[in-house]
């Protein structure tokens, strides 16, 4: 959903569009429009449209054409939606409004533009907070960030590959049974004695981790985050990513999230639902600038061991 413009905004109207408040009023101007678009916090910039000052301090407007980016200088909330597909298979009950009113939020930390050996490359650090409804909990996330609209650019490096988080053990009872009747008939009367024994003769202990996974797939980043089944407090929160792009041009990314969400303390109940970025995320060098973010060190040659990745995606979760 979008703010919608139109009609006769005075110039007072305008103070939260500061590269349109300065203007003056002039007789007639022509001049392009930002707009954002504030429902489920997607920012978009770029949108054109056809701008008239009027002498009697308002100004109308039609939009012309809207640029179909997200912005990466703000955060990105995204609501989830039910899967409906897997939801399907799941016996038990559980509230749509409970996964709608679950989010995340995604924000660039860095974005700047270096070298690779000798070669463009872009640094990008992004970090995504999961908000769960406070009757659930996020039991497993899948993130894929993908490289689209672009030829020559490749995900060259990237952090966490893994992490584990502290050991839980999780008893396990195995039972064995021996059970018996002896008996017989005579006439129409039937005498028998039951006997039964019933041992346990085996405890399992079971090893439960938080942990990530990941997997680099041609132009695809794919981090496994699971929670604890024991102590069930949820995935690593929040989560942040560290990646070099090596690219000759612009590029874009999508992100898409898909979610294992949990109303109870039993590690199998869950519904899966998902959310995505609806637009590409524009990380060419035009959008990017001089950089989003603090400055980093080695910049120029972050082919070099002192240029740590780890350093901006740090593993420090106490799960």
């Amino acid at each position: 959903m979008f703010l919608e413009y139109g009609g006769r905004l005075t110039i007072s109207q305008l103070n939260w569009l500061p590269h349109l408040s300065h203007l003056p009023c002039l007789p007639v101007c022509r001049c392009v429009l930002l707009r954002t678009e504030v429902e489920e916090g997607h920012v978009l910039t770029g949108s054109r449209a056809k701008c008239s000052l009027i002498a009697s301090n308002s100004i109308s407007y039609s939009l012309v054409s809207l640029k179909s980016m997200a912005d990466l200088r703000e955060p990105i909330e995204l609501r989830f939606e039910p899967d409906t597909e897997l939801a399907d298979r799941d016996p038990q009950p559980f509230s749509v409004d409970l996964i709608r009113a679950s989010k995340v939020v995604t924000t660039v930390t860095h974005a700047r533009y270096g070298k690779f050996d000798g070669k463009t490359a872009c640094l990008l650090v992004f970090r995504s907070d999961f908000v769960p409804d406070y009757k659930v909990r996020f039991k497993f996330v899948e993130i894929a960030l993908k490289i689209v609209r672009a030829e020559d650019s490749s995900i060259i490096a990237y952090r966490p590959y893994t992490w584990h988080g502290m050991a839980a053990e999780l008893p396990i009872k195995q039972s064995s049974g021996i059970g018996g009747r002896f008996g017989g008939s005579a006439g129409e009367e039937e005498a028998g004695l039951d006997t039964g024994v019933e041992t346990n003769d085996k405890q399992w202990t079971e090893i439960k981790k938080a942990q990530i996974l990941s997997v680099l797939e041609d132009s695809t980043v794919t981090w496994l985050l699971s929670e604890n089944d024991v102590k069930r407090e949820g995935v690593p929160n929040p989560f942040t990513a560290a990646l070099i792009i090596e690219t000759d041009g612009d590029f874009s990314i999508r992100v898409i999230y898909h979610a294992n969400l949990s109303e109870s303390a039993d590690p199998s109940s869950q519904k899966p639902a998902y959310a995505r970025l609806t637009r590409p995320l524009d990380l060419g060098q035009r959008s990017v600038g001089t950089g989003r973010g603090p400055s980093v060190a080695d910049m120029e040659e972050m082919e070099k061991d002192s240029f740590d990745l780890n350093t901006l995606a740090p593993a420090d979760w106490n799960l």
